[in-house]
């Protein structure tokens, strides 16, 4: 019978040391080698004390974590960004005034946020490459930002069977004062701060921004039934801030018209608009406020081959 130590373990003749033998077992146990059966007080016998086999860590997480190229995606994602980098080899990211990221793209963006629209995670149509800079930043906005609604370009689009008439600026620009004035009885309006109220059955800019994706939804859905023939109604208002000649462009293309409104009302009477409108509560006034400063920081006016005539107004409106 060996014996036994201070512990309760056996005496460690090889200068282990005592934490080595609070690993070890009072009485003695097989080695813990497959295979092998070799009795002893420490877990692996002398033959395999330095050939310890680990067993397979089975987690899905860790499994996507090990898998070739380490991002921890997987194999389908790991396609959908090889087809998105090969299309997209320059960053996309549109600087304004027709300035753009000539970095070379490393990070395959999903254009409309995967927590929103799961369906589309290995859709290549809603790909772009980015660099890694512009990649971190964009996500930054979606989280922050309530997933940047008014950057999302929905997929899908065809022109619309009735004129559309799209009205672009920041945030109290008077952009919906604009439309009342000029729309017609009947006349469609498409705004995401009224349909935003509408599904979350909130007063006008009270909902949260997890109404920011149905409401989303719902604005795609309805820009997409412009296509189809046989409209009611005459003649349809786009109300969306657009700052960059880029995304005013695709929607001038996407929707099929040729004229663009933009209402680049001064940033300080855009600001002072939203601090004396009662129907804002304070925490959008702040988020208006600064959505205010990023329109302005991505405003572009100069036209390019193939744009829509842009048509840039100084008129200012008394209410937002």
């Amino acid at each position: 019978m060996p014996t036994v130590s201070k512990g309760g373990y056996p005496p460690l003749g090889d200068g282990r040391g005592w934490k080595a033998a609070a690993t070890m077992s009072a009485f003695p146990t097989p080695c813990r080698h497959p295979g092998c059966f070799v009795a002893g007080y420490d877990p692996y016998c002398s033959k395999h004390h330095g050939h310890r086999v680990s067993p397979p860590d089975n987690r899905p997480s860790r499994r996507k974590a090990l898998h070739k190229g380490g991002a921890g995606y997987g194999r389908a994602h790991d396609r959908w960004r090889r087809l998105v980098l090969a299309a997209d080899p320059i960053c996309r990211w549109d600087l304004g005034r027709g300035r753009y990221c000539l970095a070379p793209a490393v990070e395959a963006d999903h254009i409309r946020p995967v927590r929103l629209h799961s369906e589309l995670r290995y859709d290549r149509a809603n790909g772009q490459g980015l660099c890694r800079r512009h990649h971190s930043h964009k996500t930054m906005l979606e989280r922050n930002e309530g997933a940047g609604a008014w950057d999302i370009r929905p997929l899908g689009l065809q022109p619309a069977s009735i004129p559309v008439s799209i009205v672009c600026g920041p945030p109290a620009s008077g952009k919906s004062t604009y439309v009342e004035q000029h729309k017609a009885a009947g006349d469609l309006v498409i705004d995401l701060d009224e349909i935003r109220a509408e599904v979350s059955g909130c007063r006008l800019y009270h909902a949260t921004k997890r109404w920011v994706g149905p409401a989303l939804d719902e604005r795609n859905r309805r820009l997409r039934e412009l296509a189809k023939p046989l409209q009611t109604a005459a003649r349809c208002w786009f109300i969306v801030r657009a700052p960059t000649l880029s995304e005013r462009g695709w929607w001038g293309v996407a929707l099929g018209t040729e004229t663009i409104k933009v209402l680049a009302t001064k940033p300080v009477d855009c600001i002072d608009r939203i601090n004396r409108d009662h129907r804002r509560p304070t925490w959008v006034k702040l988020e208006h406020a600064r959505a205010v400063d990023k329109w302005w920081a991505l405003f572009s006016v100069k036209n390019q081959t193939g744009a829509p005539n842009i048509l840039t107004t100084s008129e200012l409106c008394t209410d937002a």
